[in-house]
């Protein structure tokens, strides 16, 4: 459960009802500023279709695209600043519960963000889409995000041609894993087990905690972790730890200087046969012409099976914004079923709205929506920590996979556990 805290000055104006375009060719064109990180294959494409929708609907409507290179912190960095500086785009990417509520925090007295509740009523979000997805972007009783997707971060892909070529199946236990691995390793030229890309280190609490942890320590802990009723000193984030440090003997060497994207590169070429990350990584494969369930597969982490760690994307509309009027029109379009239906068919997540026709997607996301419906739902570490207690650890955590020390991780997360609200 994500605690709601309390912020004043709502800003729920008439204009959040008012919408459409009017289709006079004398209109004055309308700018909107939208900021995002997607800049990947597969994510800057599902971003476009949804563009194109909006200027469908909108045809008097410019949306300027601003990107900030995939880096999430320097993204967050960069908008920070122009919050701070009185010019905040219309809208914004952010990732569900905690990181958006930030915002919130930063200057409780004038919120930055603008209540959406009637856009949300409007728009039939509030009938469609699930509890578990609408609170991760409710605040003291107010929407203040209109939700994109829903992605699933405890992810483990791989080469199926790898596989093949050595006869075994894909791990769905760590001592699987283990014999995977070393056969990997013991091929002529050997092969990578599990690629990462450590250069942006979210990558490392993304890997740990949805993944390790909850496989070695189970979802009732971590639960318990990210409520604050742990104690990093706990015998359950040890065992993690040393079993992350373990994992690590399999990876690439050169996780340090390659992105995300960079490591799924080389499980597309057959260099390495697996790697963990969110399933945005199915876009990022499509993209380089690999086609699932043939070229790629895709299985929850080892020991997780059953369980939906669930992260997403969603956009609010800042209290300054320029044009806030044709902000929520784009936040419309986001809403809609069919937005979410063409965005998430190209993203690699599932829509957030429960009534999109999803007939025509592929056989592996139709499994997430199944699985979306029947497992366990289980936020991310993105949704429950703060973002400063995300990026401590993750750096520390780099640290520590690189000197096989867990000393390092365990110093950190003592330092940085009293960011978590019990």
């Amino acid at each position: 459960m994500i605690k709601r805290s309390l912020f004043l000055a709502w800003m729920v104006a008439p204009w959040l009802v008012a919408c459409g375009d009017s289709g006079t060719e004398n209109e004055t064109e309308e700018v909107v500023e939208l900021f995002s990180w997607w800049t990947s294959g597969g994510e800057r494409e599902a971003l476009d279709s949804v563009l194109d929708l909006h200027k469908q609907r909108y045809p008097h409507t410019e949306v300027l695209n601003i990107v900030q290179a995939g880096n999430v912190e320097a993204a967050r960095e960069m908008l920070q600043n122009r919050m701070d500086a009185g010019n905040p785009p219309e809208l914004f990417q952010s990732n569900y519960g905690l990181a958006l509520k930030y915002w919130l925090d930063r200057n409780p007295d004038t919120p930055a963000l603008r209540a959406l509740d009637e856009l949300a009523t409007e728009t039939g979000i509030m009938d469609t889409m699930p509890p578990e997805v609408l609170n991760m972007v409710t605040f003291d009783g107010h929407v203040v995000a209109i939700p994109a997707n829903v992605h699933r971060e405890n992810v483990l892909y791989y080469n199926k041609a790898v596989f093949d070529e050595i006869g075994m199946d894909p791990p769905t236990t760590l001592e699987e894993f283990y014999e995977v691995g070393a056969a990997l390793q013991a091929l002529d030229p050997p092969i990578t087990p599990l690629a990462v890309g450590t250069k942006e280190p979210w990558t490392l609490s993304l890997t740990f905690f949805p993944n390790v942890l909850l496989s070695t320590a189970g979802p009732d802990y971590y639960q318990k972790f990210f409520a604050g009723e742990a104690s990093p000193d706990d015998a359950e984030v040890l065992a993690a730890l040393e079993e992350f440090v373990k994992i690590w003997e399999y990876t690439n060497s050169d996780a340090v200087s390659r992105t995300w994207s960079e490591a799924a590169d080389l499980v597309a070429t057959g260099s390495a046969a697996m790697t963990i990350m969110g399933d945005w990584t199915k876009a990022y494969f499509e993209q380089v012409d690999m086609v699932p369930d043939v070229d790629f597969g895709e299985l929850p982490f080892v020991g997780t099976k059953g369980i939906y760690v669930v992260a997403g994307d969603c956009f609010p509309l800042t209290t300054d914004a320029v044009n806030p009027e044709s902000g929520a029109d784009l936040l419309r379009t986001w809403a809609s079923a069919e937005g979410q239906h063409d965005f998430n068919k190209l993203k690699g997540s599932i829509p957030a709205r429960s009534d999109v026709d999803i007939s025509d997607y592929d056989a592996q996301l139709q499994a997430k929506v199944a699985a979306f419906k029947s497992d366990a739902l289980i936020p991310s570490v993105r949704v429950v920590a703060p973002p400063a207690f995300d990026e401590n650890v993750s750096a520390a955590l780099r640290d520590m996979v690189e000197a096989a020390d867990v000393e390092i991780g365990l110093e950190a997360l003592r330092d940085n556990y009293s960011l978590i609200e019990p």
